[in-house]
Order: structure tokens, then C-alpha cells, then sequence
């Protein structure tokens, strides 16, 4: 049974659990995807309880009031909740199917299908899928035919109609054409291909024999011997035989790696802020780690995106174009027709749904977003607080800044609506935590601590990720004055 809304509550009362759970919701892709997380998040913080209370204990020196991760605070004083927001307010999980993992290394399983009988890949965790079920046979041959223009195909079992195909190649390699059956027994093929004059039998696809006859013209065709490639589906669902998947268990490697945020404290300033009553030191501390810590992770997700991808980038020019001459709605129509084109190409990558889950852009391709109104699909996120963050949401689907792309790049990525599958896995082991208190022996007010967590990407695929590049006008590039 999950209680890790239980234990959510423990650490964050009823009123941070509640914001907690907001967050959590916004980016997650469906309800069992938000019970996913939650549950790595309730699992990684009590890992990190368990090592800390072993090796800290219960007397450890605390900096920020309740910050540390360990059974010992739970009685009366809450977690830091920045451990927490963190968690839910970076990118991450935007971009990467989220997992507590038992060691600072380990292999996450996942799953493709194959089908029994040809033992072919079928469902493959990512990428295209092949049909099968009651059609089990999919065959390919290569037939070579000179001196004989009759070419007859015994299979054994009935053939599924308009499911041939065939290509003719000439001894050059050069395509001569291709023959598809009309589900009717007859063939559709490129003119002048097949012999016009053969007897029909000599010219047929039968298919519940499943044999297949084609007579080609003795002249027409050029000189040497021919090759045909070709592909069917038999069925055999009347046979003994009956096809069965079956799932094959296969790993990516993930490793984890010590996130630091190091900060250094003086006590005497500490103390001066306190007795003013203006500043909690404690509380300035908390959000600037917690804010370093969010940037950090953030920046892990992106450098993993950008430099783990070896797809290929898809351009579309609109340096012609300007706003000064009126080309306005051109830019905007075209712009969009990219990003539906994009789509697209993720779709044909992936097989598992078409539709874009979250962008990563420059701040030029920004620049045209923010050219479209509500009615366009965007809206501009108002409550930003950091350059590297969601700039708003074109179609619901947010919209990230990222100055490590290059010049008007886009980089389109698709996350499955159940949360298994995306570009990235953000693996954790360790939840952020205090850094043990470090004095410094040459001026004594001055110690250090901070937070650190242990956790890491790893790149799943380029097939969810489609790779765009906008060529923006002249008079939408902010130039400065010299």
C-alpha cells in the first residue's frame, strides 16, 4: 500500500503538503504518473533519513532551523521545505521520468516486446512499433530472376490481403518499381512493369493458398539479372502455431553523483541581522540554497538534453521576412507550421503519441513565442523568477528558456502520458540535506555549511527529443548600440 501521502504530511504538515501536492500535480503527465513521483520522492527522502540518522545521529549542529533530513526533527520541527519545493519547482520533471534508486549506481529496467514465433521486436520501449496479433508472419525475401519471368511465391499459409509489397530492382541497384495486390487478388504496380499479355493465372495472388504468381516482360526492363524484394503478412490463426508476445527485460545504467550547494556564515552578522529584527539570517540562507540547489539540477537536465542528443535539426528560414514590412502574421503562420511539423516528426520517432510535452528554447526562439497572443495558443508565464525557467505555455505545453541552445534553436521532447517513458531519467538516491557544519580556524566567526544531495540523469533516447532551428529576421534581434 503507498502512504507516501501520509508521509508527505508527516514532514510537510497539512498546508505545505497541500502546496506540495500542486506543484506535483502541474507537471505531472496523469494521476498514476503523480503517484509515481510522489512515491520516489517519499522513498528518497527516507533513504536519506536512514544514512543521515546512522551516521549524524541526533546530535548533529543544525544552521537552518529544521533543515536537516533526519528522524530526529520531525517531532515538532518541519523539514526544511525547500527540500521539498525543490523537488517539484525545478524542470526535471518536465523532461525525465523521475526514480528513487536503492544505490548511487544501479540499472533501471524497462521493457520491450518481441513475438514468439519470429522473435521480432514488436512493441520496443521507444521507437516504432509492428503490427502482429493474429498476422504472424511477416516475410522478406530476395528473389533473383534472369532467363525465367515467371516468379511464383509459396508461403504455406493464407495471405492477409493489401498486405503485399514488392520492390524490383535492376542489377544496378536503380528502383524499376513497385507491385502492391489490391486486396482483391489483383496487383497495382508501376506501369510497364508487369507483362500485360500473361495469362491471368500467371498473374495472380491467391490468398487463401497463399500463393503468390507475377510474369514480367521479357523486353522493357533493360539488361541483367533482376531482384526483388518483397513483404507479406500470413495469417495463421487457423494453424497450431499461434504467435504470443513476450516482454524482454533490458537496463539503462544510471549513476548518481554528490550536488553540492556550499555556503559560508558568520556569526556575527548573523547575530547583528537577528537583533535589527529585519532579516532571518536563517530564512536568507535557506531560500538562496534552495534556489542554487533548483538552478543546479536544472542545469543538469539541461546539459544531459542538449549533449546527449544525436538527431538530426530541422530548419525553416524567415530571414526574408520582417515586422517593419508588415510580414507579422507570416512569421507567427510560420513559425507555428514548424512546430507542427516537428510534432509530427516526434510522432513518427517515437509511435507513442504525437503530441509535444515540453520545449527547451533559446532566447530568440522565445522571442517569437512571446509574439503570439492567448488566442494564438500562448501564455506567458507572469510569476517567472529565474532566467532559466518556464517562459509560458504554448497549447498548455510549457515552454522553457534555455541560453545553452544555440541561435533560434528549439529542442521539442515528448514525455508518455503515463510517465514511463521521456527523454531523461532523473534518478535519486540522496534528497537534498544539510552539509555538516565546517568551522573556519582562521577567523572564527565563520563557519560553512550548506545543502548537497546525491542524484543524476540519464539519456534514455533521441527519438523523443525532435531538434528545430528558427532563422529569425534582423528586426526581431536586439542589437546594442556601440
Amino acid at each position: 500500500m503507498d502512504r507516501s501521502k501520509d508521509f508527505i504530511v508527516k514532514i510537510l504538515g497539512n498546508k505545505g503538503a497541500e502546496q506540495f501536492e500542486n506543484k506535483l500535480k502541474m507537471f505531472s503527465a496523469s494521476e498514476a504518473d503523480c503517484n509515481f513521483r510522489r512515491k520516489a520522492y517519499a522513498d528518497t527522502i527516507a533513504t536519506t533519513m536512514e544514512i543521515n540518522d546512522m551516521v549524524l545521529g541526533s546530535s548533529k549542529r543544525k544552521t537552518f532551523s529544521g533543515a536537516s533530513v533526519s528522524a530526529s526533527n520531525l517531532a515538532g520541527v518541519s523539514i526544511y521545505a525547500g527540500v521539498m519545493r525543490s523537488f517539484v519547482e525545478s524542470i526535471a520533471p518536465i523532461f525525465s521520468v523521475q526514480r528513487n534508486i536503492d544505490a548511487p549506481a544501479q540499472k533501471i529496467m524497462y521493457v520491450d516486446f518481441y513475438d514468439i514465433l519470429n522473435d521480432q521486436l514488436i512493441v520496443p520501449n521507444i521507437g516504432a512499433d509492428q503490427a502482429w496479433t493474429d498476422k504472424t508472419r511477416q516475410a522478406t525475401e530476395v528473389l533473383d530472376f534472369t532467363s525465367s519471368h515467371l516468379v511464383t511465391i509459396t508461403g504455406g499459409w493464407p495471405i492477409t490481403p493489401k498486405t503485399f509489397k514488392a520492390v524490383v530492382y535492376a542489377a544496378d541497384g536503380t528502383v524499376l518499381g513497385t507491385i502492391y495486390d489490391d486486396g482483391a487478388g489483383n496487383y497495382i504496380a508501376t506501369p510497364g512493369l508487369l507483362d500485360g499479355t500473361a495469362a491471368t493465372a500467371n498473374q495472380s495472388i491467391s490468398y487463401n493458398s497463399g500463393v503468390i504468381k507475377m510474369t514480367f516482360p521479357t523486353t522493357g526492363l533493360g539488361s541483367g539479372a533482376k531482384r526483388m524484394t518483397y513483404a507479406c503478412v500470413w495469417d495463421t490463426t487457423d494453424k497450431a502455431e499461434v504467435n504470443k508476445a513476450y516482454g524482454k527485460t533490458k537496463y539503462y545504467d544510471v549513476e548518481t553523483a554528490p550536488l553540492l550547494v556550499p555556503v559560508e556564515r558568520n556569526v556575527i552578522s548573523d547575530h547583528a541581522m537577528q537583533k535589527q529584527g529585519i532579516i532571518n539570517s536563517d530564512e536568507l540562507y535557506a531560500n538562496f540554497v534552495e534556489n542554487e540547489y533548483t538552478k543546479a539540477v536544472n542545469q543538469r537536465a539541461f546539459d544531459a538534453i542538449i549533449q546527449g542528443y544525436t538527431g538530426d535539426t530541422y530548419v525553416v528560414d524567415l530571414s526574408n521576412f520582417s515586422l517593419a514590412s508588415g510580414f507579422y502574421e507570416t512569421i507567427v503562420r510560420s513559425f507555428k507550421a514548424l512546430l507542427t511539423q516537428g510534432e509530427n516528426q516526434l510522432a513518427k520517432q517515437t509511435y507513442k503519441g504525437a503530441k509535444c510535452t515540453g520545449y527547451l528554447a533559446s532566447p530568440e526562439a522565445v522571442n517569437v513565442f512571446d509574439l503570439m497572443n492567448a488566442g494564438e495558443g500562448w501564455v506567458k508565464n507572469v510569476n517567472s523568477t529565474y532566467y532559466k525557467d518556464i517562459v509560458g505555455w504554448y497549447n498548455d505545453v510549457p515552454v522553457v528558456r534555455c541560453i545553452d541552445l544555440g541561435e533560434g534553436e528549439i529542442m521539442m521532447t515528448h514525455r508518455t502520458d503515463d510517465g514511463y517513458v521521456a527523454p531523461l531519467f532523473h534518478a535519486m538516491f540522496l534528497a537534498p540535506t544539510e552539509l555538516p557544519v565546517v568551522s573556519n580556524y582562521q577567523n572564527m566567526t565563520k563557519y560553512t555549511s550548506g545543502m548537497y544531495s546525491m542524484e543524476g540523469f540519464g539519456y534514455s533516447s533521441s527519438a523523443l527529443i525532435v531538434k528545430l532551428k528558427v532563422i529569425l529576421p534582423n528586426d526581431l534581434k536586439l542589437t546594442k548600440l556601440v
